[in-house]
């Protein structure tokens, strides 16, 4: 009986056992499937992760690319903003430029209406100066004329002859006339004929020496006159062209 009991208690032992080694078994494949499922779970992540990684070096790669072609942009907007500079700041100054020579030009502008001006005062100074020469010449010509005739007239014998003494006429010979002291009236004739002629003489040339000076002279002044306005026109040409040139 006592060995029955053993036995039973035995078999009761080894069952349980047996039993207990089945849980742990169906516990150890449990885990055991567990383990596998988180081992195939890593093994996915991970190749997951290589593939984010790989994804990460191309988005690396990438943002390097960008970068550095940000870095270029950024390079160029430079030079870009430099240029744009430097022609704003020519901009500038041909600004500047542009004033100042609006400047000049309306400086000018103003020189060359006062320069108008003054020379429309001295062409009517000329005109009247041509003018007066033109009068001057037509009343020498008109004197040269008078003395020509009268050179003629005295030349011909056809001007009365005048007493030296008292400048009254002198009656001519008349040879129907009976004579009476012939040679007395001869002797006047004569000496009022020479009188007369030199007188004639000096008015002639009283009046050639005094149209010649007066000729020469308003000739003298009207080439003086000619050239300082040449001389003034041409300095205001210089002036214009010096202007325009800057």
């Amino acid at each position: 009986m006592a060995w029955e009991e053993t036995r039973r208690a035995d078999e009761e032992r080894l069952r349980q056992a047996k039993e207990e080694i089945n849980a742990m078994k169906e516990t150890l494949t449990a885990e055991r499937r567990r383990l596998d499922e988180r081992v195939n779970q890593l093994r996915i992540d991970e190749v997951k992760l290589e593939e984010t990684r790989r994804q990460l070096d191309i988005v690396r790669c990438d943002l390097a690319r960008e970068q550095e072609s940000l870095n270029s942009r950024n390079e160029y907007v430079s030079q870009q903003l430099s240029e744009i500079n430097q022609r704003a700041e020519s901009v500038a100054q041909a600004e500047r430029a542009l004033d100042e020579a609006e400047a000049r030009q309306r400086k000018l502008q103003t020189e060359q209406g006062k320069q108008f001006s003054e020379l429309q005062i001295r062409m009517e100074k000329m005109h009247e100066a041509e003018t007066k020469l033109i009068l001057e010449r037509k009343e020498l010509a008109r004197e040269h004329a008078e003395l020509t005739r009268l050179r003629h007239e005295v030349m011909s014998g056809q001007a009365k002859v005048l007493c030296a003494s008292c400048q009254v006429p002198v009656r001519e010979y008349d040879p129907s006339r009976p004579r009476s002291r012939p040679r007395a009236e001869s002797a006047v004739r004569n000496k009022a004929r020479r009188s007369l002629l030199s007188e004639a003489d000096m008015r002639a040339s009283l009046m050639d020496d005094q149209s010649l000076r007066k000729l020469k002279v308003s000739q003298e002044e009207d080439a003086q006159f000619l050239a300082a306005e040449k001389r003034y026109l041409q300095r205001i040409k210089q002036a214009t062209k010096e202007l325009t040139a800057k």
